[in-house]
């Protein structure tokens, strides 16, 4: 009985290193498997980021499944505490029509980018507006 609860806590043990060490590997990594990995990584925190307005796209794709195309933009990104972080947000369906006075409001867990808006410098927090203006 005390080797299969030693077993079973190594093994819970192993699984959450494993999961903390891959929620590090993907900082920075716009790669789908970081986007996977971060999204099913439940040590991974949602929370609310800040990136300028992105000015071209880095892929265009038509999309099987509504026949448009898709723009992916990177983007570095900053939550509250000033962590920065570089992102993929992915338009679909038609371009972001962005100027500079705007930015981008995006709820992300880790790579995931669960969903983003189009908001003005008055709607960011001061201290992000200045890690972004840097």
């Amino acid at each position: 009985m005390k080797k299969i609860v030693k077993s079973v806590l190594l093994i819970i043990v192993i699984i959450f290193l494993l999961l903390y060490v891959l929620s590090r590997m993907t900082i920075n990594n716009t790669s789908t498997w970081a986007y996977l990995i971060d999204m099913l990584n439940p040590m991974v925190t949602t929370e609310t980021v800040y990136a300028n307005a992105p000015t071209k796209t880095i892929e265009e794709y038509r999309d099987n499944a509504n026949n448009k195309t898709d723009y992916s933009y990177k983007v570095n990104s900053y939550n509250q505490s000033g962590q920065k972080r570089q992102i993929q947000v992915t338009s679909y369906g038609s371009k972001l029509k962005l100027d500079s006075q705007r930015y981008l409001k995006i709820r992300a867990k880790g790579q995931y980018v669960g969903d983003f808006r189009i908001v003005t410098d008055n709607q960011v927090p001061k201290k992000v507006i200045n890690y972004l203006r840097h």
